[in-house]
């Protein structure tokens, strides 16, 4: 499947482009609770990651139990980003090593590709929460006493 992922209605009826023939009036909703507990797969960091980073999630009404996983998995990653980067502030990001013809060569440490790499698993899962400004800026906060622009779109479209 090329091209960018569909965006989910709610986010359309937020940001002001939904059009009604193009919503998905079927769409599933997801109940926003304020109390999610983090998956039980999760290791001691990335436990520890989740009770630091969800109730700011929780605030702005992001996280919902639908999401539970995907949250988990983006705790995962910064826990992952987190021990490479203890490793290299500890070791260092290179190591020498002597190479057949006892010349000396300097090498990075295979922990600063996996750093970028859990890096980069962290952004894009944060992303999808709204956890960096430009994320954020492309939906219109609403404050929790505001009627549902979902609840109230799909009352126009029937």
């Amino acid at each position: 499947m090329a091209g960018r992922p569909r965006k989910p209605s709610a986010l359309h009826i937020l940001e002001g482009t939904a059009i009604a023939v193009r919503m998905n009036h079927n769409e599933p909703v997801p109940t926003i609770s304020d109390d999610l507990r983090p998956p039980k797969w999760l290791s001691l960091e990335s436990r520890r990651i989740w009770r630091w980073m969800a109730p700011r999630l929780l605030q702005m009404r992001v996280l919902t139990d639908a999401d539970r996983d995907a949250f988990g998995l983006g705790c995962d990653a910064m826990a992952d980003y987190l021990g490479y980067r203890a490793t290299i502030q500890e070791h260092g990001s290179t190591y020498e090593t002597t190479t057949m013809q006892h010349d000396t060569m300097i090498r990075p440490r295979p922990e600063v590709a996996m750093m970028a790499d859990a890096w980069r698993r962290a952004e894009r899962i944060f992303s999808a929460f709204g956890m960096n400004p430009s994320a954020r800026s492309k939906v219109k906060a609403m404050a929790e006493e505001d009627i549902d622009p979902m609840e109230t779109f799909l009352a126009k479209g029937t």
